[in-house]
């Protein structure tokens, strides 16, 4: 199960965070990252053949897209903490680093763990 993925927060993670299946949570931090803002991702109602436009537009912004190097100091680094409260320790020093740590991740993390969502 991940908590986010590099393509969260329409490919603006700056990490992919998930439970390793061998005990503690692994985060991974992206060396590089998109520099530009992406098309939403169409609205999963829309009739089929409007949702294929919108998905490949998507698609293809991505593929053309270039990654940059973000410059910080735990760029393509992986850590693996053995609790949530360390996992969410981890995420919120790599968010004050400057990192993009999708929100939705750290409401997950703190509902697992019993504090504030």
């Amino acid at each position: 199960m991940s908590y986010c993925r590099f393509s969260s927060d329409n490919w603006k993670s700056d990490v992919y965070c998930y439970k390793d299946v061998y005990g503690g949570y692994v985060t991974q931090v992206a060396g590089r990252r998109y520099t530009v803002d992406f098309p939403p991702m169409p609205d999963s109602g829309a009739p089929g053949e409007e949702w294929m436009r919108g998905y490949r537009a998507h698609l293809d912004a991505v593929a053309a897209a270039e990654l940059r190097p973000i410059g910080l100091a735990c760029d393509g680094q992986a850590f693996l903490d053995a609790t949530l409260d360390d996992l969410l320790t981890r995420l919120l020093d790599l968010q004050r680093m400057g990192y993009h740590v999708p929100e939705s991740a750290l409401k997950e993390i703190r509902a697992e763990i019993g504090g504030e969502t």
